[in-house]
Protein backbone atom coordinates (compact mmCIF):
# COMPACT_ATOMS: atom_id res chain seq x y z
CA UNK A 1 0.00 0.00 0.00
CA UNK A 2 2.66 2.23 0.97
CA UNK A 3 4.63 1.48 -1.88
CA UNK A 4 2.20 1.91 -4.28
CA UNK A 5 0.97 5.22 -2.60
CA UNK A 6 5.15 6.40 -3.50
CA UNK A 7 4.56 4.98 -6.97
CA UNK A 8 1.42 7.30 -7.24
CA UNK A 9 2.51 10.49 -6.25
CA UNK A 10 2.11 10.74 -2.35
CA UNK A 11 5.80 12.50 -1.23
CA UNK A 12 4.52 12.46 2.06
CA UNK A 13 4.19 8.59 2.62
CA UNK A 14 8.01 9.04 0.68
CA UNK A 15 9.43 10.83 3.85
CA UNK A 16 7.67 9.40 6.79
CA UNK A 17 9.01 6.26 5.06
CA UNK A 18 12.36 7.76 5.49
CA UNK A 19 12.12 9.33 9.18
CA UNK A 20 10.57 5.82 10.18
CA UNK A 21 13.74 4.09 8.98
CA UNK A 22 16.24 6.44 10.30
CA UNK A 23 13.95 5.91 14.12
CA UNK A 24 14.48 2.11 13.07
CA UNK A 25 17.61 2.31 12.40
CA UNK A 26 18.72 4.15 15.40
CA UNK A 27 16.81 1.67 17.50
CA UNK A 28 18.75 -0.98 15.94
CA UNK A 29 22.20 -0.21 16.51
CA UNK A 30 21.39 1.28 19.63
CA UNK A 31 20.45 -2.45 20.89
CA UNK A 32 24.00 -3.78 19.41
CA UNK A 33 27.49 -3.20 20.17
CA UNK A 34 29.32 -2.20 16.91
CA UNK A 35 30.58 0.43 14.90
CA UNK A 36 27.43 1.81 14.10
CA UNK A 37 26.48 2.35 17.54
CA UNK A 38 28.14 5.46 18.34
CA UNK A 39 26.49 7.16 15.37
CA UNK A 40 23.50 5.77 16.38
CA UNK A 41 23.38 7.48 20.09
CA UNK A 42 24.70 10.82 18.40
CA UNK A 43 20.42 10.96 18.26
CA UNK A 44 19.75 11.91 21.22
CA UNK A 45 16.31 12.66 22.87
CA UNK A 46 16.04 16.12 21.85
CA UNK A 47 16.65 14.64 18.30
CA UNK A 48 14.19 11.38 18.66
CA UNK A 49 11.32 14.09 19.92
CA UNK A 50 12.42 16.49 16.54
CA UNK A 51 11.97 13.41 14.33
CA UNK A 52 8.95 11.75 15.94
CA UNK A 53 7.12 15.16 15.23
CA UNK A 54 8.05 15.21 11.96
CA UNK A 55 7.01 11.79 11.12
CA UNK A 56 3.75 11.95 12.61
CA UNK A 57 3.37 15.22 10.54
CA UNK A 58 4.18 13.49 8.03
CA UNK A 59 1.58 10.65 8.68
CA UNK A 60 -1.21 13.14 9.01
CA UNK A 61 -0.32 14.92 5.80
CA UNK A 62 -0.16 11.44 4.14
CA UNK A 63 -3.79 11.21 4.90
CA UNK A 64 -4.86 14.20 4.69
CA UNK A 65 -3.60 13.97 0.87
CA UNK A 66 -5.20 11.01 0.23
CA UNK A 67 -8.72 12.13 1.60
CA UNK A 68 -8.14 15.39 -0.57
CA UNK A 69 -7.15 13.09 -3.48
CA UNK A 70 -10.22 10.28 -2.83
CA UNK A 71 -13.10 12.11 -1.25
CA UNK A 72 -12.56 15.77 -2.72
CA UNK A 73 -11.02 14.80 -6.29
CA UNK A 74 -8.22 17.34 -5.74
CA UNK A 75 -10.98 20.36 -6.18
CA UNK A 76 -9.54 23.79 -6.14
CA UNK A 77 -11.15 26.66 -4.70
CA UNK A 78 -14.46 28.02 -6.25
CA UNK A 79 -12.60 31.55 -6.61
CA UNK A 80 -9.79 29.93 -8.24
CA UNK A 81 -11.82 28.40 -10.71
CA UNK A 82 -14.01 31.47 -11.26
CA UNK A 83 -10.69 33.50 -12.15
CA UNK A 84 -8.53 30.40 -14.07
CA UNK A 85 -11.93 31.28 -16.39
CA UNK A 86 -12.25 34.74 -16.06
CA UNK A 87 -8.31 34.85 -17.25
CA UNK A 88 -8.80 32.22 -20.46
CA UNK A 89 -11.24 34.09 -21.35
CA UNK A 90 -9.44 37.25 -21.53
CA UNK A 91 -6.33 35.80 -22.84
CA UNK A 92 -8.48 34.08 -25.74
CA UNK A 93 -9.77 37.54 -26.52
CA UNK A 94 -6.91 39.38 -26.90
CA UNK A 95 -5.31 37.03 -29.32
CA UNK A 96 -8.09 36.97 -30.95
CA UNK A 97 -7.81 40.70 -31.00
CA UNK A 98 -4.75 40.53 -32.81
CA UNK A 99 -5.62 37.57 -34.91
CA UNK A 100 -2.92 35.69 -33.36
CA UNK A 101 -3.88 31.82 -34.00
CA UNK A 102 -4.14 29.87 -30.95
CA UNK A 103 -5.51 26.93 -29.97
CA UNK A 104 -6.93 24.72 -27.24
CA UNK A 105 -4.48 22.18 -26.60
CA UNK A 106 -3.79 19.38 -23.45
CA UNK A 107 -6.16 19.27 -20.64
CA UNK A 108 -7.69 22.07 -21.86
CA UNK A 109 -8.96 20.73 -25.31
CA UNK A 110 -10.07 17.59 -23.59
CA UNK A 111 -12.82 19.72 -21.56
CA UNK A 112 -13.84 20.85 -24.35
CA UNK A 113 -14.01 17.63 -26.39
CA UNK A 114 -15.96 16.45 -23.41
CA UNK A 115 -18.37 19.41 -23.50
CA UNK A 116 -17.02 20.51 -20.26
CA UNK A 117 -15.99 24.14 -18.79
CA UNK A 118 -12.97 23.75 -16.17
CA UNK A 119 -13.11 20.22 -14.26
CA UNK A 120 -12.98 20.66 -10.46
CA UNK A 121 -9.37 20.12 -10.30
CA UNK A 122 -8.33 22.03 -12.96
CA UNK A 123 -4.80 24.43 -11.95
CA UNK A 124 -4.72 26.35 -15.20
CA UNK A 125 -5.54 26.88 -18.94
CA UNK A 126 -3.61 25.33 -21.81
CA UNK A 127 -3.62 27.19 -25.28
CA UNK A 128 -0.85 26.64 -27.80
CA UNK A 129 0.75 29.76 -30.37
CA UNK A 130 2.95 29.81 -33.32
CA UNK A 131 5.87 30.67 -32.33
CA UNK A 132 6.26 34.22 -33.56
CA UNK A 133 10.51 33.91 -33.65
CA UNK A 134 9.36 31.31 -36.72
CA UNK A 135 6.37 33.00 -38.61
CA UNK A 136 8.12 34.46 -41.69
CA UNK A 137 8.78 31.21 -42.43
CA UNK A 138 5.40 30.27 -42.71
CA UNK A 139 4.12 33.24 -44.29
CA UNK A 140 3.27 31.14 -47.75
CA UNK A 141 1.09 28.78 -45.48
CA UNK A 142 -2.61 29.23 -44.70
CA UNK A 143 -2.37 29.24 -41.12
CA UNK A 144 -4.63 32.37 -39.91
CA UNK A 145 -7.67 31.24 -38.48
CA UNK A 146 -9.67 32.66 -41.15
CA UNK A 147 -8.19 30.54 -43.36
CA UNK A 148 -5.82 32.54 -45.43
CA UNK A 149 -1.79 33.21 -45.85
CA UNK A 150 0.31 34.34 -43.40
CA UNK A 151 2.47 36.40 -45.46
CA UNK A 152 -0.44 39.44 -45.39
CA UNK A 153 -1.04 39.64 -42.51
CA UNK A 154 2.44 39.22 -41.06
CA UNK A 155 3.99 41.74 -43.48
CA UNK A 156 0.96 44.45 -41.96
CA UNK A 157 2.03 43.47 -38.24
CA UNK A 158 5.73 44.73 -39.37
CA UNK A 159 4.66 47.74 -40.91
CA UNK A 160 1.98 48.67 -38.07
CA UNK A 161 3.76 46.87 -34.77
CA UNK A 162 1.49 49.12 -32.56
CA UNK A 163 -1.98 48.36 -33.86
CA UNK A 164 -3.89 45.26 -33.77
CA UNK A 165 -2.29 42.33 -35.67
CA UNK A 166 0.33 39.12 -35.37
CA UNK A 167 3.27 39.51 -32.78
CA UNK A 168 6.65 39.81 -34.98
CA UNK A 169 8.72 38.51 -31.87
CA UNK A 170 8.15 36.66 -28.67
CA UNK A 171 8.76 40.48 -26.56
CA UNK A 172 5.80 41.75 -28.64
CA UNK A 173 3.38 38.70 -28.23
CA UNK A 174 4.69 39.85 -24.34
CA UNK A 175 4.08 42.93 -25.01
CA UNK A 176 0.57 42.97 -26.17
CA UNK A 177 -0.37 41.09 -23.01
CA UNK A 178 1.07 42.95 -21.07
CA UNK A 179 -1.00 45.98 -22.45
CA UNK A 180 -3.83 43.93 -21.82
CA UNK A 181 -3.27 43.45 -18.27
CA UNK A 182 -1.50 40.38 -17.70
CA UNK A 183 1.54 39.31 -15.69
CA UNK A 184 3.79 37.68 -17.86
CA UNK A 185 6.57 35.11 -17.54
CA UNK A 186 8.85 33.18 -20.08
CA UNK A 187 10.13 29.79 -19.02
CA UNK A 188 12.60 29.46 -21.89
CA UNK A 189 13.93 25.95 -21.68
CA UNK A 190 10.28 24.81 -21.51
CA UNK A 191 8.84 27.56 -24.25
CA UNK A 192 6.36 28.24 -21.90
CA UNK A 193 4.20 31.54 -21.91
CA UNK A 194 2.55 31.94 -18.28
CA UNK A 195 -0.19 34.74 -18.17
CA UNK A 196 -0.76 35.63 -14.73
CA UNK A 197 -3.65 38.19 -13.28
CA UNK A 198 -2.72 40.74 -10.81
CA UNK A 199 -2.71 38.65 -7.82
CA UNK A 200 -2.09 35.71 -8.72
CA UNK A 201 1.51 35.28 -9.90
CA UNK A 202 3.13 31.98 -8.57
CA UNK A 203 0.86 29.52 -7.64
CA UNK A 204 -2.61 31.21 -8.17
CA UNK A 205 -4.98 31.10 -11.53
CA UNK A 206 -3.18 31.22 -14.90
CA UNK A 207 -3.21 30.43 -18.61
CA UNK A 208 -0.38 28.53 -19.69
CA UNK A 209 0.40 29.97 -23.93
CA UNK A 210 2.64 27.35 -25.55
CA UNK A 211 4.74 27.94 -28.14
CA UNK A 212 5.40 25.69 -31.39
CA UNK A 213 7.51 25.90 -34.04
CA UNK A 214 8.11 24.30 -37.29
CA UNK A 215 10.86 21.93 -38.15
CA UNK A 216 10.97 19.78 -41.25
CA UNK A 217 9.33 16.77 -41.01
CA UNK A 218 11.80 13.88 -42.89
CA UNK A 219 13.54 12.35 -39.91
CA UNK A 220 11.43 14.23 -37.31
CA UNK A 221 11.29 12.43 -33.74
CA UNK A 222 10.09 13.57 -30.26
CA UNK A 223 13.88 13.61 -29.72
CA UNK A 224 14.01 16.39 -32.35
CA UNK A 225 15.93 19.44 -31.20
CA UNK A 226 13.63 22.72 -31.19
CA UNK A 227 15.05 25.18 -33.61
CA UNK A 228 17.39 27.74 -33.18
CA UNK A 229 17.03 29.49 -36.50
CA UNK A 230 14.77 30.48 -39.00
CA UNK A 231 15.21 27.70 -42.39
CA UNK A 232 16.71 29.16 -45.61
CA UNK A 233 13.43 29.54 -47.73
CA UNK A 234 10.17 29.46 -46.22
CA UNK A 235 7.91 26.31 -45.63
CA UNK A 236 5.44 25.14 -48.69
CA UNK A 237 1.90 23.35 -48.85
CA UNK A 238 3.88 21.08 -51.12
CA UNK A 239 6.65 20.73 -48.55
CA UNK A 240 4.71 21.44 -45.02
CA UNK A 241 6.32 21.31 -41.72
CA UNK A 242 5.89 19.49 -38.32
CA UNK A 243 5.27 21.28 -35.52
CA UNK A 244 7.64 20.86 -32.21
CA UNK A 245 7.58 21.70 -28.71
CA UNK A 246 10.24 21.71 -25.99
CA UNK A 247 7.44 20.08 -23.68
CA UNK A 248 7.21 16.87 -22.95
CA UNK A 249 4.46 16.23 -24.77
CA UNK A 250 3.63 12.89 -25.77
CA UNK A 251 2.11 13.68 -29.08
CA UNK A 252 5.26 15.51 -30.92
CA UNK A 253 6.16 16.46 -33.34
CA UNK A 254 2.57 17.01 -34.86
CA UNK A 255 1.72 16.65 -38.50
CA UNK A 256 0.81 20.67 -39.05
CA UNK A 257 -2.82 18.89 -40.80
CA UNK A 258 -3.56 17.93 -37.00
CA UNK A 259 -3.40 21.44 -35.68
CA UNK A 260 -4.96 23.32 -39.17
CA UNK A 261 -7.14 24.66 -40.28
CA UNK A 262 -8.39 25.56 -36.68
CA UNK A 263 -11.65 25.36 -36.13
CA UNK A 264 -14.03 27.53 -34.70
CA UNK A 265 -15.66 25.55 -31.32
CA UNK A 266 -17.67 26.96 -28.18
CA UNK A 267 -15.60 26.33 -25.14
CA UNK A 268 -16.38 29.22 -21.54
CA UNK A 269 -19.92 30.88 -23.19
CA UNK A 270 -17.65 32.21 -25.99
CA UNK A 271 -16.47 31.45 -29.87
CA UNK A 272 -12.81 30.06 -29.68
CA UNK A 273 -10.24 27.81 -31.91
CA UNK A 274 -9.23 24.06 -31.97
CA UNK A 275 -7.15 21.86 -33.74
CA UNK A 276 -8.66 20.40 -37.23
CA UNK A 277 -8.38 16.94 -35.74
CA UNK A 278 -8.87 17.37 -32.12
CA UNK A 279 -9.66 13.87 -31.44
CA UNK A 280 -5.91 12.67 -32.94
CA UNK A 281 -4.55 15.42 -31.19
CA UNK A 282 -5.91 14.12 -28.11
CA UNK A 283 -5.38 10.42 -28.47
CA UNK A 284 -1.92 11.13 -29.32
CA UNK A 285 -1.21 12.96 -25.71
CA UNK A 286 -3.32 11.20 -23.66
CA UNK A 287 -4.18 8.20 -25.15
CA UNK A 288 -1.10 6.37 -22.99
CA UNK A 289 -2.54 7.05 -19.42
CA UNK A 290 -5.32 4.09 -20.18
CA UNK A 291 -8.73 3.72 -19.72
CA UNK A 292 -10.55 6.82 -22.43
CA UNK A 293 -9.35 10.19 -22.34
CA UNK A 294 -13.48 11.28 -22.62
CA UNK A 295 -13.65 9.81 -19.27
CA UNK A 296 -11.84 12.71 -17.04
CA UNK A 297 -9.83 11.22 -14.47
CA UNK A 298 -7.76 13.49 -12.20
CA UNK A 299 -4.26 12.49 -11.29
CA UNK A 300 -2.07 12.55 -8.35
CA UNK A 301 1.04 14.78 -9.85
CA UNK A 302 -1.78 17.44 -10.38
CA UNK A 303 -3.04 17.00 -7.03
CA UNK A 304 0.21 17.38 -5.03
CA UNK A 305 0.20 20.68 -6.89
CA UNK A 306 -3.32 21.70 -5.88
CA UNK A 307 -2.58 20.26 -2.09
CA UNK A 308 0.85 21.72 -1.47
CA UNK A 309 -0.07 25.46 -2.92
CA UNK A 310 -3.38 25.61 -0.98
CA UNK A 311 -5.57 25.89 -4.28
CA UNK A 312 -8.64 24.59 -2.01
CA UNK A 313 -8.25 27.33 0.08
CA UNK A 314 -7.67 30.56 -2.25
Amino acid sequence: MAFASIHNHNPFVLFALLFAAVLAARHYFIARPGRFRPYAQKINRRWLMVLGGLLGALIMLSLAFEVYFRLFECEVDAQYMAENGALARRALSVLAMHNIPAWLDYATLLNNLRDQQLNRWEQDVDLSVLDPVFMPSLRDLPLMTDGSLIGPAWDHAVANPTKPGLATSREHLFEKMRDAGFTVTYDEPRQLVQLWGPNSVGGGPHVDLWLWAPIPAAGATADTPYPTALPEKPWTAADPPVLATLETAHFRPRPLATIFPLQTVSWLGMKVWAPAKPHEVAKGEFGSYGGSYMVAQVFRGDCFHNFFQLRFAY
